[in-house]
């Protein structure tokens, strides 16, 4: 899902001043809690008490959404305009500027820009991946990572052959911190400039070719480090990925078995195999966490100030240190061990960001150069897809249509995408439907929308695990390893296919898909009546992701939210 809103535990006076707070996603849940122990101080901002509400929103959304010509969307961002906002990075703040000048837009955005926390970026690899590499004894960096990252035989060279091929992790610098901080180191390694000067075509083929060792793009950190942990558990984390550019804080998280950076965290099971934090030799950029005042209300100003004022105090700190953050001035706190693979005394260098223009145009540039995907989209058309939306007059296939439509614009142009549908089979027919072969998009674009748009809903029950079996071994069987190979899955519900009912044989069918060909899963399940559940089963058993949503109004987002780890 796109933003999740998290309010805060004590419900708000009607006479306290209301701060909303958009927040990233690793530090928004502790910021409720602080937000809660902010208000039982009972603070007092000319006479009133203040209300904090935060909401997760990602980076990348929260900046796309306040550069809209058109003003902030609640019902599709799934959280109100924010007065304060604080994405992961500066970074962010820096696109936003940039973004809002080209549109002819007032910036908005006041020149202080002060940190709560940070967290520097680092290269994260299972502990006996580092350790083959000479860690921690030798200094790895980007360039290292790159050079293996181009090499079919990488890890045969260090003697571990069954590793191979190195697989390469990255986020959609389209939403993620990581993501985004992760190009630009891309760029730098290189031969890239951050003066303004134009990328050079040996500069964009090195990226393209890094590109090309991705194992899927997540949208979020979180969507990698749950299938990362999910493998582990299976006995195959050095198969799932090498190495994943992430913030220090998510390695420390994933470590206490908390991928979700939840708070409290849940009681899960520790990885097996660690994650340990390389911090690249040459340097690298630091996700500052900054806290930017958007309100023009003086009296919400005042109370976001005092708001910052105990972020920034040494209550709220050591609570932030206390879960594998750094202080707002890159303190390291008692968590920030070698003990926890991590170091309090590195990095040894930070990487400038470049001047506004080339982030913009290294951020611009990704959909370009970035892994090509195959993707099949597999949309249920079952009876209940023809009940109405709540809050409509359209049914739940005509809201899936549109957003199944409209997401088509996501995919890049050298992406190849397909279209099923499914519900149960009729007359010794099987319950699928080959509505469109997988081809490029730039060509059979206008089909796939005319395709979708003639979906009517059919059949009494869902064959979903049959129908996923068989889209899996279709795909598989016309695999291409220079793209990421996926199927989607969009349905209102789980599988009532009397026939077929056996969820463990599915699962069993995607987990031994060989490493070299294997077909990823995505499930988008919404409505009330999505057995959510199973879905995520599924889609940790195809190491892909779960979204869901019971507001369909939001699916627009969601679908773009799943296309981003293509």
């Amino acid at each position: 899902m796109v933003a999740v809103v998290i309010l805060s535990l004590i419900p708000p006076s009607p006479f306290c001043i209301p701060l909303k707070v958009a927040a990233s996603n690793e530090k928004s849940a502790l910021l409720v809690v602080l937000a809660d122990e902010y208000e039982k101080g009972r603070p007092v901002v000319n006479g009133r008490c203040v209300d904090v509400q935060v909401f997760k929103v990602r980076s990348g959304d929260a900046e796309h959404a306040l550069a809209d010509t058109r003003g902030w969307d609640p019902l599709s961002e799934g959280s109100p305009e924010p007065d304060v906002w604080s994405p992961a990075a500066i970074t962010w703040v820096t696109l936003l500027e940039f973004h809002r000048q080209a549109a002819g837009l007032s910036t908005n955005v006041p020149p202080a820009r002060p940190s709560i926390i940070q967290s520097p970026l680092v290269i994260a690899m299972p502990k006996p991946m580092a350790e083959a590499l000479g860690w921690p004894d030798k200094e790895i960096g980007w360039a290292d990572i790159f050079d293996l990252a181009q090499k079919p035989d990488a890890w045969k060279r260090y003697g571990h052959p069954e590793w191979d091929p190195f697989k390469l992790g990255k986020t959609s610098p389209l939403s993620s911190t990581s993501g985004l901080h992760a190009l630009i180191a891309t760029h730098y390694a290189g031969g890239g400039k951050g003066d303004g000067s134009a990328p050079e075509p040996r500069t964009l083929a090195f990226m393209r070719t890094v590109e090309s060792s991705v194992v899927h793009y997540g949208d979020t950190v979180a969507t990698y480090l749950n299938d990362l942990l999910a493998s582990d558990r299976r006995g195959q984390a050095e198969q799932y990925v090498s190495a994943i550019a992430i913030e220090e804080k998510q390695v420390w998280d994933y470590n206490h078995g908390n991928p979700n950076s939840e708070v409290p965290a849940p009681r899960g099971v520790v990885p097996v195999v660690p994650l340990v934090a390389i911090y690249p030799r040459e340097g690298t950029l630091i996700a500052n966490h900054p806290y930017v005042v958007l309100t023009t209300d003086d009296l919400k100003h005042r109370a976001a100030d005092d708001f910052l004022g105990y972020l920034q105090g040494p209550q709220a700190q050591a609570r932030f240190q206390s879960a594998g953050l750094r202080g707002y001035k890159g303190d390291p706190g008692p968590e920030i061990t070698k003990a926890n693979y991590l170091d309090p005394t590195k990095p040894g260098s930070e990487y400038r960001l470049p001047v506004p223009a080339v982030i913009a145009d290294i951020q611009a540039s990704w959909k370009a150069i970035r892994k090509s995907a195959r993707v099949l989209l597999v949309i249920d058309v079952g009876s209940s897809m023809a009940d109405r939306a709540p809050n409509t007059s359209k049914s739940k296939l005509d809201i899936a249509k549109e957003a199944a439509s409209a997401a088509l614009e996501d995919f890049a142009s050298a992406d190849e995408v397909g279209l099923w549908s499914f519900s149960s089979s009729s007359g010794g027919d099987p319950p699928y439907h080959e509505v469109v072969p997988p081809g490029p998009i730039s060509q059979q674009k206008a089909t796939l929308r005319h395709e979708i748009e003639g979906l009517q809903p059919q059949g009494q029950h869902k064959a979903l695990y049959t129908t996923l079996d068989a889209a899996v071994t279709s795909m598989r069987a016309r695999y291409d390893t220079a793209r990421i190979n996926a199927v989607v899955v969009l349905t209102d519900g789980g599988n009532d296919d009397p026939t077929n009912n056996s969820l463990n044989s599915l699962q069993r069918t995607l987990i031994a898909q060989p490493n070299d060909r294997f077909v990823r899963v995505f499930t988008v399940g919404f409505g009330d009546k999505a057995d959510l559940n199973t879905l995520e089963d599924i889609a940790l058993a195809g190491r892909g992701g779960a979204y869901s949503d019971k507001d369909r109004r939001a699916m627009v987002k969601i679908l773009v939210s799943v296309i981003s780890n293509f």
